[in-house]
Protein backbone atom coordinates (compact mmCIF):
# COMPACT_ATOMS: atom_id res chain seq x y z
CA UNK A 1 0.00 0.00 0.00
CA UNK A 2 1.42 3.59 -0.72
CA UNK A 3 1.71 5.91 1.66
CA UNK A 4 0.86 9.80 1.43
CA UNK A 5 3.48 12.47 1.44
CA UNK A 6 3.84 14.16 4.32
CA UNK A 7 2.27 17.95 3.94
CA UNK A 8 4.96 19.49 5.21
CA UNK A 9 7.90 20.22 2.51
CA UNK A 10 10.69 17.96 2.96
CA UNK A 11 14.58 19.91 3.90
CA UNK A 12 17.14 20.19 1.04
CA UNK A 13 19.02 17.29 0.67
CA UNK A 14 22.55 17.65 0.99
CA UNK A 15 24.69 16.50 -1.93
CA UNK A 16 25.87 12.64 -1.67
CA UNK A 17 28.81 13.25 -4.15
CA UNK A 18 31.17 15.03 -1.19
CA UNK A 19 33.37 12.23 -0.95
CA UNK A 20 36.80 13.18 -2.08
CA UNK A 21 38.98 10.72 -4.02
CA UNK A 22 40.95 7.95 -2.04
CA UNK A 23 44.07 9.66 -4.20
CA UNK A 24 42.99 12.94 -3.21
CA UNK A 25 43.02 11.70 0.73
CA UNK A 26 46.15 9.85 0.57
CA UNK A 27 48.06 13.24 -1.40
CA UNK A 28 46.51 15.66 1.32
CA UNK A 29 47.44 12.61 4.13
CA UNK A 30 51.35 12.98 2.74
CA UNK A 31 50.94 16.18 3.03
CA UNK A 32 49.80 16.84 6.37
CA UNK A 33 52.12 14.30 7.87
CA UNK A 34 55.40 16.28 6.11
CA UNK A 35 53.31 19.33 8.13
CA UNK A 36 52.90 17.43 11.46
CA UNK A 37 56.14 15.95 11.49
CA UNK A 38 58.84 18.38 10.48
CA UNK A 39 57.15 20.89 12.68
CA UNK A 40 57.79 18.99 15.32
CA UNK A 41 61.03 18.08 14.68
CA UNK A 42 62.05 21.86 14.79
CA UNK A 43 59.60 23.10 17.56
CA UNK A 44 62.01 20.19 19.42
CA UNK A 45 65.13 21.54 18.78
CA UNK A 46 64.05 24.70 19.27
CA UNK A 47 63.15 23.42 22.45
CA UNK A 48 66.37 21.49 22.99
CA UNK A 49 68.72 25.22 22.13
CA UNK A 50 66.70 27.17 24.29
CA UNK A 51 67.32 24.38 27.84
CA UNK A 52 71.09 24.40 26.93
CA UNK A 53 70.72 21.03 28.58
CA UNK A 54 74.42 19.19 28.58
CA UNK A 55 73.51 16.08 30.52
CA UNK A 56 74.94 13.15 28.74
CA UNK A 57 72.56 10.24 29.56
CA UNK A 58 75.55 7.58 30.16
CA UNK A 59 77.08 9.65 32.57
CA UNK A 60 74.85 9.68 35.73
CA UNK A 61 75.51 8.30 39.06
CA UNK A 62 73.62 5.26 38.11
CA UNK A 63 76.25 2.41 36.34
CA UNK A 64 74.08 -0.05 35.12
CA UNK A 65 71.39 0.97 33.10
CA UNK A 66 68.38 -0.53 30.77
CA UNK A 67 69.93 1.16 27.67
CA UNK A 68 67.24 0.03 25.14
CA UNK A 69 64.37 1.03 26.81
CA UNK A 70 63.74 4.98 26.68
CA UNK A 71 64.81 4.47 22.91
CA UNK A 72 61.69 2.18 22.78
CA UNK A 73 59.63 4.26 25.04
CA UNK A 74 60.39 7.40 22.43
CA UNK A 75 59.51 5.58 19.33
CA UNK A 76 56.47 4.38 20.74
CA UNK A 77 55.20 7.86 21.83
CA UNK A 78 56.34 9.40 19.01
CA UNK A 79 53.90 7.00 16.98
CA UNK A 80 51.12 7.37 19.41
CA UNK A 81 51.86 11.50 19.06
CA UNK A 82 51.91 11.14 15.00
CA UNK A 83 48.42 9.06 15.18
CA UNK A 84 46.34 11.46 17.55
CA UNK A 85 47.43 14.21 15.58
CA UNK A 86 46.50 13.03 12.70
CA UNK A 87 42.87 11.95 14.19
CA UNK A 88 42.57 15.32 15.36
CA UNK A 89 43.22 17.23 12.49
CA UNK A 90 42.80 15.33 9.17
CA UNK A 91 39.38 15.36 8.35
CA UNK A 92 39.68 12.42 5.64
CA UNK A 93 40.75 9.75 8.77
CA UNK A 94 38.07 11.30 11.27
CA UNK A 95 35.86 10.27 8.07
CA UNK A 96 37.14 6.40 7.59
CA UNK A 97 37.33 6.04 11.55
CA UNK A 98 33.85 7.18 11.56
CA UNK A 99 32.48 5.04 9.19
CA UNK A 100 33.96 1.96 10.29
CA UNK A 101 32.74 3.16 14.11
CA UNK A 102 28.99 3.31 11.99
CA UNK A 103 29.86 -0.38 10.32
CA UNK A 104 30.00 -2.01 13.50
CA UNK A 105 27.44 -0.09 15.83
CA UNK A 106 24.95 -1.41 12.47
CA UNK A 107 25.95 -5.07 13.39
CA UNK A 108 25.53 -4.56 17.09
CA UNK A 109 29.40 -5.58 17.70
CA UNK A 110 29.47 -2.55 20.60
CA UNK A 111 31.69 -4.69 22.74
CA UNK A 112 34.28 -5.09 19.47
CA UNK A 113 34.66 -0.83 20.34
CA UNK A 114 34.94 -1.02 23.81
CA UNK A 115 37.99 -3.59 23.30
CA UNK A 116 39.84 -2.02 20.52
CA UNK A 117 39.41 1.88 22.41
CA UNK A 118 40.25 -0.15 25.52
CA UNK A 119 43.10 -1.68 24.25
CA UNK A 120 44.43 1.68 22.59
CA UNK A 121 44.53 3.43 25.69
CA UNK A 122 45.61 0.71 27.79
CA UNK A 123 48.99 0.55 25.66
CA UNK A 124 48.99 4.20 26.00
CA UNK A 125 48.69 4.04 29.63
CA UNK A 126 51.41 1.44 30.04
CA UNK A 127 53.97 3.38 27.52
CA UNK A 128 53.42 6.34 30.09
CA UNK A 129 53.80 4.65 33.33
CA UNK A 130 57.22 3.31 31.87
CA UNK A 131 57.98 6.54 30.74
CA UNK A 132 57.92 8.50 33.89
CA UNK A 133 61.09 7.41 35.98
CA UNK A 134 63.56 8.50 32.69
CA UNK A 135 61.77 12.06 33.05
CA UNK A 136 63.26 12.16 36.52
CA UNK A 137 67.03 12.96 35.26
CA UNK A 138 65.66 16.67 33.88
CA UNK A 139 64.78 17.47 37.19
CA UNK A 140 66.17 18.59 40.74
CA UNK A 141 66.00 17.07 43.95
CA UNK A 142 62.51 15.26 44.36
CA UNK A 143 60.01 18.00 42.50
CA UNK A 144 58.08 16.79 39.45
CA UNK A 145 58.47 18.13 35.79
CA UNK A 146 55.09 19.75 34.00
CA UNK A 147 55.49 16.52 31.57
CA UNK A 148 55.03 14.22 35.01
CA UNK A 149 51.79 16.14 35.80
CA UNK A 150 50.47 15.76 32.65
CA UNK A 151 51.38 12.03 32.34
CA UNK A 152 49.44 11.49 35.67
CA UNK A 153 46.45 13.42 34.44
CA UNK A 154 46.57 11.21 31.27
CA UNK A 155 46.63 8.13 33.03
CA UNK A 156 43.43 9.13 35.17
CA UNK A 157 41.56 10.49 32.23
CA UNK A 158 42.44 7.48 30.25
CA UNK A 159 41.18 4.87 33.06
CA UNK A 160 37.79 6.98 32.94
CA UNK A 161 37.17 6.91 29.53
CA UNK A 162 38.24 2.63 29.11
CA UNK A 163 35.44 2.29 32.17
CA UNK A 164 33.18 5.12 30.60
CA UNK A 165 33.40 3.04 27.01
CA UNK A 166 32.63 -0.56 28.83
CA UNK A 167 29.38 1.05 30.26
CA UNK A 168 28.72 2.30 27.25
CA UNK A 169 28.84 -1.22 25.81
CA UNK A 170 27.32 -2.71 28.49
CA UNK A 171 24.25 -0.53 27.95
CA UNK A 172 24.44 -0.66 24.12
CA UNK A 173 23.60 2.92 23.86
CA UNK A 174 25.90 6.27 24.83
CA UNK A 175 24.67 9.81 26.24
CA UNK A 176 25.30 13.26 25.48
CA UNK A 177 28.30 12.64 27.03
CA UNK A 178 29.43 9.18 26.67
CA UNK A 179 32.76 8.08 25.86
CA UNK A 180 31.51 5.93 22.87
CA UNK A 181 29.43 8.87 21.48
CA UNK A 182 31.99 11.84 21.40
CA UNK A 183 34.92 9.46 19.71
CA UNK A 184 32.87 8.34 17.29
CA UNK A 185 30.24 11.38 16.11
CA UNK A 186 30.46 14.33 14.46
CA UNK A 187 31.03 17.83 15.53
CA UNK A 188 28.14 19.87 15.36
CA UNK A 189 28.38 23.88 15.14
CA UNK A 190 24.33 23.95 14.90
CA UNK A 191 23.69 25.67 18.49
CA UNK A 192 25.12 26.68 21.63
CA UNK A 193 25.15 23.44 23.35
CA UNK A 194 26.39 21.43 20.13
CA UNK A 195 29.38 23.93 20.15
CA UNK A 196 30.20 23.74 23.65
CA UNK A 197 30.31 19.98 22.84
CA UNK A 198 32.92 20.50 20.16
CA UNK A 199 34.51 22.77 21.75
CA UNK A 200 34.98 20.12 24.92
CA UNK A 201 36.43 17.22 22.38
CA UNK A 202 38.56 19.44 20.76
CA UNK A 203 40.14 19.96 24.01
CA UNK A 204 40.08 16.78 25.17
CA UNK A 205 41.86 15.30 22.00
CA UNK A 206 44.27 18.62 21.84
CA UNK A 207 45.10 17.81 25.39
CA UNK A 208 46.01 14.14 24.72
CA UNK A 209 48.01 14.83 21.53
CA UNK A 210 49.70 17.82 23.41
CA UNK A 211 50.71 15.57 26.58
CA UNK A 212 52.33 12.45 23.83
CA UNK A 213 54.20 15.63 22.45
CA UNK A 214 55.74 17.26 25.55
CA UNK A 215 56.65 13.21 26.62
CA UNK A 216 58.51 13.08 22.89
CA UNK A 217 60.15 16.74 23.31
CA UNK A 218 61.21 15.34 26.65
CA UNK A 219 62.66 12.23 25.97
CA UNK A 220 64.81 13.85 22.63
CA UNK A 221 65.92 16.06 25.36
CA UNK A 222 67.07 13.43 27.55
CA UNK A 223 68.35 10.89 24.80
CA UNK A 224 70.22 13.67 22.96
CA UNK A 225 69.73 14.52 19.24
CA UNK A 226 70.85 11.54 17.65
CA UNK A 227 67.51 9.86 18.05
CA UNK A 228 66.19 12.51 15.71
CA UNK A 229 67.30 9.90 13.13
CA UNK A 230 65.73 7.37 14.46
CA UNK A 231 62.48 9.44 14.45
CA UNK A 232 62.91 10.54 10.87
CA UNK A 233 62.75 6.81 9.76
CA UNK A 234 59.45 5.89 12.30
CA UNK A 235 57.93 8.67 10.35
CA UNK A 236 58.56 7.52 6.89
CA UNK A 237 57.12 4.41 7.99
CA UNK A 238 54.10 6.06 9.88
CA UNK A 239 53.62 8.28 6.35
CA UNK A 240 53.70 5.00 4.26
CA UNK A 241 51.22 2.82 6.52
CA UNK A 242 48.77 6.85 6.94
CA UNK A 243 48.60 7.10 3.24
CA UNK A 244 48.19 3.41 2.91
CA UNK A 245 44.90 3.27 5.27
CA UNK A 246 43.31 6.43 2.88
CA UNK A 247 44.29 4.59 -0.78
CA UNK A 248 42.25 1.56 0.37
CA UNK A 249 39.87 3.06 2.75
CA UNK A 250 41.08 0.75 5.40
CA UNK A 251 41.34 2.03 8.70
CA UNK A 252 43.93 0.65 11.38
CA UNK A 253 41.17 -0.17 13.79
CA UNK A 254 40.22 -3.05 11.56
CA UNK A 255 43.53 -5.15 12.01
CA UNK A 256 43.00 -4.39 15.98
CA UNK A 257 38.76 -5.51 15.60
CA UNK A 258 39.82 -9.18 13.54
CA UNK A 259 42.40 -9.35 15.92
CA UNK A 260 39.81 -8.79 18.93
CA UNK A 261 37.52 -11.22 17.44
CA UNK A 262 39.85 -14.27 16.70
CA UNK A 263 40.81 -13.72 20.77
CA UNK A 264 37.30 -13.23 22.47
CA UNK A 265 35.33 -15.64 20.23
CA UNK A 266 37.98 -17.39 17.95
CA UNK A 267 36.26 -16.92 14.55
CA UNK A 268 36.74 -13.98 12.52
CA UNK A 269 34.78 -11.04 11.75
CA UNK A 270 32.26 -10.63 9.18
CA UNK A 271 33.51 -8.75 6.27
CA UNK A 272 33.28 -5.29 7.71
CA UNK A 273 37.19 -4.05 6.85
CA UNK A 274 35.84 -3.01 3.23
CA UNK A 275 34.79 0.20 3.34
CA UNK A 276 33.36 0.52 0.22
CA UNK A 277 31.09 -1.78 1.10
CA UNK A 278 30.01 -0.53 4.41
CA UNK A 279 29.72 3.01 2.78
CA UNK A 280 26.66 0.77 0.30
CA UNK A 281 25.58 -0.32 3.01
CA UNK A 282 24.76 2.82 5.06
CA UNK A 283 23.05 4.55 1.73
CA UNK A 284 20.50 1.76 1.49
CA UNK A 285 20.16 2.35 5.40
CA UNK A 286 19.71 6.16 4.31
CA UNK A 287 17.39 5.61 1.21
CA UNK A 288 15.19 2.71 2.63
CA UNK A 289 14.70 5.09 6.07
CA UNK A 290 11.76 6.44 4.03
CA UNK A 291 9.98 3.35 2.99
CA UNK A 292 10.62 2.48 6.97
CA UNK A 293 9.23 5.50 7.90
CA UNK A 294 5.81 5.47 5.99
CA UNK A 295 4.87 2.67 7.56
CA UNK A 296 4.41 4.45 11.04
CA UNK A 297 1.01 5.45 12.90
CA UNK A 298 -0.10 9.00 12.11
CA UNK A 299 0.41 10.13 15.63
CA UNK A 300 4.09 10.10 14.97
CA UNK A 301 4.06 11.71 11.65
CA UNK A 302 5.96 14.56 12.88
CA UNK A 303 8.56 12.71 14.55
CA UNK A 304 8.96 10.64 11.81
CA UNK A 305 9.45 13.75 9.45
CA UNK A 306 12.37 14.68 11.42
CA UNK A 307 14.14 10.86 11.79
CA UNK A 308 13.45 11.32 7.22
CA UNK A 309 15.37 14.34 7.24
CA UNK A 310 17.83 12.78 9.57
CA UNK A 311 18.59 9.29 7.81
CA UNK A 312 18.76 11.37 4.07
CA UNK A 313 21.32 13.53 4.98
CA UNK A 314 23.00 11.06 7.61
CA UNK A 315 24.44 13.50 9.78
CA UNK A 316 22.80 12.12 12.54
CA UNK A 317 23.18 7.98 12.08
CA UNK A 318 25.40 8.00 14.88
CA UNK A 319 22.99 9.04 17.67
CA UNK A 320 20.28 6.92 16.32
CA UNK A 321 22.91 4.07 16.66
CA UNK A 322 23.68 4.71 20.41
CA UNK A 323 20.25 5.68 20.99
CA UNK A 324 18.67 4.32 24.27
CA UNK A 325 15.55 3.03 22.64
CA UNK A 326 17.11 1.24 20.06
CA UNK A 327 18.43 -1.97 21.56
CA UNK A 328 15.63 -3.69 24.15
CA UNK A 329 16.92 -3.70 27.69
CA UNK A 330 16.75 -7.80 27.45
CA UNK A 331 19.41 -7.57 25.20
CA UNK A 332 21.76 -5.56 26.88
CA UNK A 333 24.44 -6.63 29.48
CA UNK A 334 28.38 -8.73 28.90
CA UNK A 335 29.44 -10.69 26.43
CA UNK A 336 31.63 -13.96 28.16
CA UNK A 337 34.67 -13.07 27.10
CA UNK A 338 34.83 -10.14 25.42
CA UNK A 339 33.99 -8.33 28.32
CA UNK A 340 36.48 -9.93 30.56
CA UNK A 341 39.33 -8.62 28.35
CA UNK A 342 37.78 -5.12 28.59
CA UNK A 343 37.79 -5.76 32.53
CA UNK A 344 41.15 -6.94 32.13
CA UNK A 345 42.13 -3.56 30.36
CA UNK A 346 40.49 -1.34 33.02
CA UNK A 347 41.90 -2.86 35.59
CA UNK A 348 45.22 -2.11 34.14
CA UNK A 349 45.16 1.25 33.70
CA UNK A 350 43.37 2.22 37.19
CA UNK A 351 45.83 0.48 38.62
CA UNK A 352 48.31 2.15 37.43
CA UNK A 353 46.56 5.14 37.85
CA UNK A 354 46.10 4.29 41.38
CA UNK A 355 49.91 3.05 42.35
CA UNK A 356 51.25 6.92 40.27
CA UNK A 357 49.07 8.97 42.50
CA UNK A 358 50.32 7.37 45.10
CA UNK A 359 54.12 7.58 44.39
CA UNK A 360 53.65 11.35 43.75
CA UNK A 361 51.30 12.33 45.91
CA UNK A 362 52.59 10.17 49.19
CA UNK A 363 55.83 9.44 48.50
CA UNK A 364 57.10 12.40 46.58
CA UNK A 365 58.51 10.05 44.18
CA UNK A 366 57.88 8.44 40.75
CA UNK A 367 57.40 4.34 40.21
CA UNK A 368 59.47 2.10 38.95
CA UNK A 369 62.55 4.22 39.45
CA UNK A 370 64.65 0.82 39.42
CA UNK A 371 64.05 0.89 35.83
CA UNK A 372 66.36 3.70 35.80
CA UNK A 373 68.99 2.88 38.03
CA UNK A 374 68.83 -1.26 38.28
CA UNK A 375 71.26 -2.20 41.73
CA UNK A 376 69.59 -5.24 43.48
CA UNK A 377 72.33 -5.79 46.00
CA UNK A 378 70.22 -5.39 49.15
CA UNK A 379 71.41 -8.78 50.32
CA UNK A 380 75.35 -7.39 49.60
CA UNK A 381 74.92 -4.91 52.54
CA UNK A 382 75.11 -5.71 56.62
CA UNK A 383 72.48 -7.03 58.76
CA UNK A 384 71.29 -3.92 60.14
CA UNK A 385 70.36 -2.32 56.57
CA UNK A 386 68.68 -5.40 55.42
CA UNK A 387 66.61 -5.57 58.40
CA UNK A 388 65.03 -2.20 57.76
CA UNK A 389 64.88 -3.31 53.62
CA UNK A 390 62.35 -5.37 55.14
CA UNK A 391 60.91 -4.15 57.13
CA UNK A 392 60.14 -1.15 54.74
CA UNK A 393 58.69 -4.04 52.37
CA UNK A 394 56.30 -5.18 55.03
CA UNK A 395 54.83 -1.54 55.55
CA UNK A 396 54.55 -0.83 51.76
CA UNK A 397 52.89 -4.33 51.03
CA UNK A 398 50.71 -3.32 53.84
CA UNK A 399 49.80 0.22 52.11
CA UNK A 400 49.68 -0.71 48.67
CA UNK A 401 47.42 -4.00 50.04
CA UNK A 402 45.42 -1.80 52.02
CA UNK A 403 44.65 0.98 48.88
CA UNK A 404 43.20 -2.32 46.81
CA UNK A 405 40.90 -3.54 49.42
CA UNK A 406 39.45 0.40 49.85
CA UNK A 407 39.29 1.27 45.89
CA UNK A 408 39.64 -1.90 43.64
CA UNK A 409 38.03 -4.89 45.68
CA UNK A 410 33.76 -4.58 45.34
CA UNK A 411 31.72 -4.67 48.41
CA UNK A 412 30.63 -7.92 48.36
CA UNK A 413 27.31 -8.75 50.61
CA UNK A 414 27.30 -11.39 53.10
CA UNK A 415 29.86 -14.24 53.12
CA UNK A 416 29.20 -17.66 52.45
CA UNK A 417 28.70 -19.26 56.40
CA UNK A 418 31.84 -21.29 56.11
CA UNK A 419 34.29 -17.89 56.87
CA UNK A 420 36.14 -19.00 59.78
CA UNK A 421 39.15 -19.20 58.20
CA UNK A 422 39.21 -16.32 56.61
CA UNK A 423 38.61 -14.43 59.91
CA UNK A 424 41.69 -16.48 61.68
CA UNK A 425 44.00 -15.13 58.21
CA UNK A 426 42.79 -11.95 58.72
CA UNK A 427 43.23 -11.65 62.64
CA UNK A 428 46.51 -13.36 62.10
CA UNK A 429 47.96 -10.93 59.42
CA UNK A 430 46.66 -8.10 61.84
CA UNK A 431 48.89 -9.30 64.55
CA UNK A 432 51.89 -9.80 62.68
CA UNK A 433 51.38 -6.49 61.06
CA UNK A 434 51.29 -5.10 65.06
CA UNK A 435 54.33 -6.51 65.53
CA UNK A 436 56.05 -5.10 62.96
CA UNK A 437 54.82 -1.51 63.71
CA UNK A 438 56.28 -2.33 67.26
CA UNK A 439 59.49 -3.65 65.99
CA UNK A 440 59.95 -0.48 64.24
CA UNK A 441 59.05 1.60 67.55
CA UNK A 442 61.69 -0.65 69.35
CA UNK A 443 64.61 -0.73 66.86
CA UNK A 444 64.36 2.19 64.58
CA UNK A 445 61.97 5.10 65.75
CA UNK A 446 62.16 5.18 69.73
CA UNK A 447 60.84 8.45 69.59
CA UNK A 448 57.99 8.54 67.46
CA UNK A 449 54.34 8.67 68.96
CA UNK A 450 52.98 8.22 65.60
CA UNK A 451 54.32 4.57 65.97
CA UNK A 452 51.55 3.79 68.62
CA UNK A 453 48.42 5.51 66.45
CA UNK A 454 48.95 2.90 63.85
CA UNK A 455 48.89 0.51 66.09
CA UNK A 456 45.49 2.01 67.84
CA UNK A 457 44.02 2.05 64.00
CA UNK A 458 45.27 -1.58 63.22
CA UNK A 459 43.37 -2.95 66.48
CA UNK A 460 39.96 -0.60 65.81
CA UNK A 461 40.39 -2.19 63.03
CA UNK A 462 40.43 -5.78 63.46
CA UNK A 463 37.65 -5.57 66.26
CA UNK A 464 35.56 -3.61 63.97
CA UNK A 465 35.93 -6.82 61.14
CA UNK A 466 34.67 -9.29 63.35
CA UNK A 467 31.53 -6.95 64.48
CA UNK A 468 28.77 -7.61 61.46
CA UNK A 469 26.60 -4.73 63.13
CA UNK A 470 29.46 -1.97 62.14
CA UNK A 471 28.45 -0.63 58.77
CA UNK A 472 30.61 -0.84 56.06
CA UNK A 473 31.26 3.05 55.80
CA UNK A 474 32.87 2.85 59.09
CA UNK A 475 35.37 -0.07 57.99
CA UNK A 476 36.18 2.21 55.49
CA UNK A 477 36.87 5.13 57.54
CA UNK A 478 38.87 2.89 59.73
CA UNK A 479 41.16 1.75 56.74
CA UNK A 480 41.88 4.97 55.17
CA UNK A 481 42.90 6.18 58.74
CA UNK A 482 45.19 3.25 59.44
CA UNK A 483 46.92 3.74 55.89
CA UNK A 484 47.21 7.42 56.36
CA UNK A 485 49.39 6.75 59.25
CA UNK A 486 51.21 4.04 58.16
CA UNK A 487 52.14 6.27 55.23
CA UNK A 488 53.40 8.94 57.72
CA UNK A 489 55.10 6.40 59.04
CA UNK A 490 56.58 5.05 55.68
CA UNK A 491 58.06 8.40 54.56
CA UNK A 492 59.62 8.42 58.13
CA UNK A 493 61.71 5.00 57.39
CA UNK A 494 62.74 6.80 53.90
CA UNK A 495 65.36 8.21 55.73
CA UNK A 496 66.99 4.74 56.74
CA UNK A 497 66.76 3.18 52.99
CA UNK A 498 69.91 4.23 50.80
CA UNK A 499 68.21 5.37 47.34
CA UNK A 500 69.74 2.44 45.68
CA UNK A 501 67.47 0.23 48.29
CA UNK A 502 64.04 2.05 48.22
CA UNK A 503 64.34 2.20 44.32
CA UNK A 504 64.92 -1.45 43.48
CA UNK A 505 62.43 -2.41 46.81
CA UNK A 506 59.67 -0.43 45.97
CA UNK A 507 59.79 -1.10 42.33
CA UNK A 508 59.82 -5.15 42.49
CA UNK A 509 56.81 -5.09 45.23
CA UNK A 510 55.16 -2.30 43.07
CA UNK A 511 55.56 -4.99 39.90
CA UNK A 512 54.33 -8.13 42.00
CA UNK A 513 51.28 -5.85 43.40
CA UNK A 514 50.03 -4.72 39.90
CA UNK A 515 50.37 -8.21 39.11
CA UNK A 516 48.41 -9.78 41.56
CA UNK A 517 45.63 -6.50 41.51
CA UNK A 518 45.22 -7.54 37.96
CA UNK A 519 44.76 -11.12 38.15
CA UNK A 520 43.11 -11.12 41.04
CA UNK A 521 39.89 -13.38 40.74
CA UNK A 522 37.71 -10.81 43.32
CA UNK A 523 36.14 -8.09 40.98
CA UNK A 524 36.22 -4.09 41.19
CA UNK A 525 33.57 -2.05 42.04
CA UNK A 526 33.32 -0.72 38.39
CA UNK A 527 33.06 -4.56 37.50
CA UNK A 528 30.15 -5.18 39.25
CA UNK A 529 26.65 -4.75 36.85
CA UNK A 530 23.39 -5.74 37.40
CA UNK A 531 22.44 -7.34 34.50
CA UNK A 532 19.66 -9.73 34.28
CA UNK A 533 20.52 -11.76 31.07
CA UNK A 534 24.33 -12.13 29.90
CA UNK A 535 23.58 -11.77 25.37
CA UNK A 536 26.21 -12.70 22.82
CA UNK A 537 27.29 -9.72 20.72
CA UNK A 538 26.24 -11.66 17.60
CA UNK A 539 22.43 -10.23 18.01
CA UNK A 540 21.45 -8.70 15.16
CA UNK A 541 19.56 -5.52 15.90
CA UNK A 542 20.46 -3.54 11.80
CA UNK A 543 18.69 -2.71 9.21
CA UNK A 544 16.50 -5.87 7.56
CA UNK A 545 18.42 -5.95 4.16
CA UNK A 546 21.74 -5.83 5.51
CA UNK A 547 20.80 -9.13 7.96
CA UNK A 548 23.05 -11.83 6.05
CA UNK A 549 22.78 -14.12 8.51
CA UNK A 550 18.97 -14.48 8.97
CA UNK A 551 18.05 -17.85 7.81
CA UNK A 552 20.89 -19.57 9.73
CA UNK A 553 19.53 -17.60 13.08
CA UNK A 554 16.00 -18.86 12.19
CA UNK A 555 16.72 -22.41 11.72
CA UNK A 556 18.87 -22.05 15.01
CA UNK A 557 15.97 -20.88 17.02
CA UNK A 558 13.46 -23.52 15.29
CA UNK A 559 15.60 -26.36 16.35
CA UNK A 560 16.57 -24.93 19.68
CA UNK A 561 12.21 -24.42 19.70
CA UNK A 562 11.72 -28.42 18.28
CA UNK A 563 14.20 -29.88 20.95
CA UNK A 564 12.57 -27.80 23.93
CA UNK A 565 8.68 -29.48 22.90
CA UNK A 566 10.11 -32.63 22.54
CA UNK A 567 12.03 -32.54 26.34
CA UNK A 568 8.74 -31.03 27.66
CA UNK A 569 6.13 -34.14 26.23
CA UNK A 570 8.95 -36.77 26.65
CA UNK A 571 8.38 -35.15 30.81
CA UNK A 572 4.85 -35.12 30.72
CA UNK A 573 4.37 -38.67 29.22
CA UNK A 574 3.13 -40.95 31.58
Amino acid sequence: MMCEAPPVAAPPLKPQNDKADPIVCALNTLMFGMLLHFGTILSIEGHTHEQQYTNEYASNNCTSRISILPYILLLHEYWVYLQHANVLSNPHLQDLDRSYGIALLKNNQHWAIAGTLSSYWCRESMGMFLVLPFLNELVDGHSFSKTQYLILYSLIYHAVKSRGVRSDAIRRFSTKFGIMRLVIDRFFLDSLEEFSLSLLRLFLQGMDTYIHYCIVRDMTLLLGSSVIASIHILYVLWVIHATLNQLFRCSTASVVVQCWHLLTTKQPLVDTTTFEQSTHNMKDYEDKGDIMKCETSSNSSSLSENNVAIDRDGEFVVRQLLDSKRVPAHLRGRDGSASKYVDKAVRIESAISLITVFFMFGLGRVPLEAICCFQLDIIQRNSKQTFNALIFCWLYWGILYGLWALLLRARRPNRSRNKQPYHYWRTIVNVADMMVIIAIQTVLLPLHKGVWFVCLSITLKSFFQVQQSIPKLVLSLSLAIELAAKLILLKTLLIYLPDDDIHSVTSIITVIWLVWAICNPTPTPSEVVKDKINVADAVFLGHPAELSDCVSTLIRSILVLQFNLVTLKVDVAP
